[in-house]
């Protein structure tokens, strides 16, 4: 399948969407302006911008995902021996080097409906992460025009790795110990999150990530146990990055906030919780003072 033709394609600035028709301010994915790769190419030279590929559903039940490995070649800029292990999979034509030369994106075309996932610490594999949607990737060098993608190609492999993930995020007999110490009969993961944790938050780390808060120990936290979080902390946070990078005063923000990924997600609990004016007044002494 041909990927040039479809109106997956956007325009970025360092690695932020933007709207070229508004100053090159940087927007959220519901805000790109999609366009087929050849307009998108013409945009992105007119306006010094890079090309951006939408990652996520594009014709039917097929998916257009990213394989992002970091840390891919040595010193000499040969592929380090993990990556060249992991790319005997894929044809060189379903991949490019990154924008910052360090890394590779892998693009797939696959029907399987698979969430976001991160293969970290599992012997034998190299790390890397599979966004499957809600997700820009700035292209490089990859030929859209002549790469014929073939869906399901790698399906085999997908469900392999994703397998050996869940496999790997199973509790330990020693975490489960621990909650039980505590006065709770646990039974999984679900079961620690709703009788301990005694809530459910929604967060959306790409908003956060795309509005430029990049704090590492937050995005661990995230991704790896995203139910136990702060949710107010977050509310927080994401407004203060929105001023900073719009220039914008708090009560602009607070409205662009409920515009973002992250508030759209969030669950009825949350969002009558942020509209709340009370709520609202609190934040804004916080942030404000």
């Amino acid at each position: 399948m041909f990927l040039y033709p479809y109106k997956i394609f956007t325009t970025s600035k360092n690695k932020r969407i933007v709207l070229t028709s508004d100053d090159l301010r940087p927007v959220g994915i519901y805000d790109a302006e999609l366009m087929n790769f050849d307009n998108a190419t013409a945009c992105a030279n007119e306006f010094d911008c890079s090309v951006s590929i939408l990652l996520g559903i594009i014709a039917g039940k097929t998916r257009l995902i990213c394989l992002d490995l970091d840390d891919c070649f040595t010193e000499a800029g040969e592929l380090e021996e993990e990556t060249a292990e992991f790319l005997k999979e894929f044809n060189e034509n379903e991949w490019e080097v990154s924008s910052s030369a360090t890394g590779i994106h892998v693009y797939i075309l696959t029907n399987l409906d698979l969430e976001t996932f991160i293969v970290k610490d599992i012997k034998g594999v190299k790390s890397f992460e599979c966004y499957t949607n809600k997700r820009h990737i700035v292209t490089t060098d990859f030929d859209f025009r002549k790469t014929n993608l073939k869906v399901g190609e790698h399906d085999e492999f997908l469900t392999k790795l994703y397998k050996m993930v869940e496999e790997h995020k199973k509790p330990t007999v020693k975490e489960d110990v621990k909650m039980v110490m505590q006065g709770e009969v646990i039974n999984g993961i679900k079961d620690i999150r709703a009788k301990v944790y005694g809530r459910t938050p929604v967060t959306d780390m790409y908003t956060l990530r795309g509005c430029g808060y990049k704090d590492p120990e937050l995005i661990n936290i995230i991704d790896a146990n995203p139910d136990a979080v702060d949710q107010s902390a977050h509310d927080a946070k994401l407004i203060r990055k929105i001023m900073y990078y719009t220039l914008e005063d708090f009560d602009v923000a607070w409205e662009f906030a409920k515009k973002t990924n992250y508030y759209k997600a969030k669950d009825a609990k949350h969002k009558k919780k942020f509209d709340n004016e009370v709520y609202k007044e609190r934040t804004r002494k916080f942030l404000c003072r």
